[in-house]
């Protein structure tokens, strides 16, 4: 068995490590401090709480926070000295034969990212607590011990390993749901694993092998109460809801704001009573989940990739149980874009309303408001011309609603005259939202506040 030592007689050492170049030799020295090239070595004076020789201090909020963009510098930086190097005689099992091979997985999460680059800085410099789970993980030049070339050839590794993240996805993969039971119980055993809200609900890993082999990331599902986990980087975040509707149907990988780190969308369902299909998206570089404005009754909806965009389509479901549902596309709602910056989706029913959203009060001769009930009609005043085209701004449109309903409650109905003579009229009516009269399902409370605005002007 091999074991790691504190024997560390020179810290650095003509070596070319990457692109990286060390040059001078560094020894140990009964100096209170040791100046050499320019590179401090920390005397043993030093404690704790002192900084080391110029070498920046990592904070415990940092190594969550951290992103690979973010890597802690080393080159041409001033090194801690022997002293600051942990010894320990504790054996280390090889991962295979008599040799454990790197994999960079030193703080046992099961996958290798930049808090393991910040942890090793961290142990190399004495920091208190920090423990690396997995040592031989870290011995990258199987020398039988730590040191600065280690945490060289561990971010080299990682830089590496995220361009060739990067090439997979030149193009965006989706996926569904492919059901088995491996690691379930390893993700049940976690403190902070989300437990079934039903009597013998059975949690289903349900992420491709392969996708879990290219990305690091499992997705758990229970089959009973629908609910979706994403176990990403050690961490666990829910995914949409399944409360009354399906839970999550389909998914996809992609970088589509091109930051370097991937998002992960998923479509999923919900709803007691009204049936509602909405989608969201991870994203690994600000760790959040998000759902983007739009939702579908009575509908579920499915990720796919056509002509290289990602889009959102109806779903036809296939497939018996809540944990092996396979969906197929039917009529486009939308897709997924980017807007300076910024990942917005896109809905097919919006081409309608952006033709008025483009009208300027200079573009109007005249709007008129029509209220049933009451059976009156006002016309409106340049400032609430105004105030209309500000609001008509916050509406979206989901997709063309064609049920045909009888509808109780108040109507409003505003008529635009443009200059050129054409005529143009919209209606909002609590969830949804006319054009002409071609009825469209639209976000809520936008609509709501344009119904609010036109009580107000019909009230005067």
């Amino acid at each position: 068995m091999r074991k790691f030592t504190k024997e560390i007689s020179a810290l650095l050492a003509a070596a070319a490590v990457g692109t990286t170049a060390y040059a001078s030799l560094v020894s140990a020295t009964s100096e209170p401090e040791a100046q050499v090239e320019g590179l401090m070595v920390a005397s043993d004076e030093m404690n704790d709480d002192t900084a080391t020789a110029g070498v920046p201090m990592v904070s415990d909020e940092q190594i969550e926070t951290t992103t690979e963009d973010e890597l802690p510098p080393t080159a041409g930086e001033p090194m801690p000295s022997d002293e600051f190097i942990e010894t320990t005689t504790e054996e280390i099992v090889p991962l295979a034969g008599d040799i454990a091979m790197a994999d960079g997985d030193i703080n046992g999460d099961g996958t290798f990212g930049v808090s393991d680059v910040v942890l090793l800085q961290k142990w190399l410099l004495a920091v208190p607590d920090a423990h690396l789970a997995n040592w031989w993980a870290a011995d990258y030049n199987f020398d039988g011990r730590l040191d600065v070339f280690d945490l060289c050839l561990m971010k080299r590794e990682l830089i590496q390993s995220r361009q060739t993240s990067q090439n997979s996805l030149n193009g965006i993969i989706t996926f569904q749901m492919s059901p088995s039971k491996e690691g379930a119980a390893e993700f049940l055993a976690r403190s902070d694993a989300p437990k079934g809200s039903y009597e013998n609900d059975e949690l289903y890993n349900i992420t491709p092998q392969e996708i879990t082999d290219q990305f690091g990331f499992r997705i758990f599902k229970y089959d009973q109460n629908c609910e979706s986990y994403l176990e990403y980087n050690g961490n666990v975040y829910t995914l949409g809801t399944g409360f009354g509707g399906l839970g999550t149907v389909s998914f996809a990988v992609a970088d589509l704001n091109n930051d370097g780190a991937i998002e992960i969308y998923f479509s999923y369902s919900w709803g007691s009573g009204i049936h509602c299909s909405q989608i969201g998206y991870f994203d690994s570089e600000s760790l959040e989940v998000s759902d983007f404005d739009i939702s579908c009754e009575n509908k579920d909806m499915v990720l796919s990739v056509k002509n290289g965009k990602l889009e959102a389509y109806v779903a036809k479901l296939v497939g018996k149980g809540f944990v092996n549902i396979s969906a197929e596309p039917l009529d486009k709602i939308g897709e997924i874009t980017v807007d300076n910056g910024m990942i917005v989706f896109s809905s097919v029913a919006n081409q309608a309303l952006d033709r008025i959203k483009a009208i300027t009060a200079d573009d109007i001769d005249a709007v008129t408001l029509s209220a049933y009930p009451p059976e009156k009609s006002v016309k409106l005043t340049r400032d609430q011309i105004d105030k209309m085209l500000s609001l008509l701004e916050d509406i979206n449109l989901y997709e063309e609603d064609g049920f045909q309903n009888e509808y109780d409650g108040q109507w409003m109905r505003f008529d635009i005259l443009l200059n050129s003579g054409e005529q143009i009229s919209f209606s909002p009516f609590v969830h949804f939202f006319f054009v002409g009269n071609t009825r469209y399902s639209a976000s809520y409370e936008p609509c709501q506040a344009l119904n609010v605005f036109a009580n107000s002007i019909i009230a005067e």
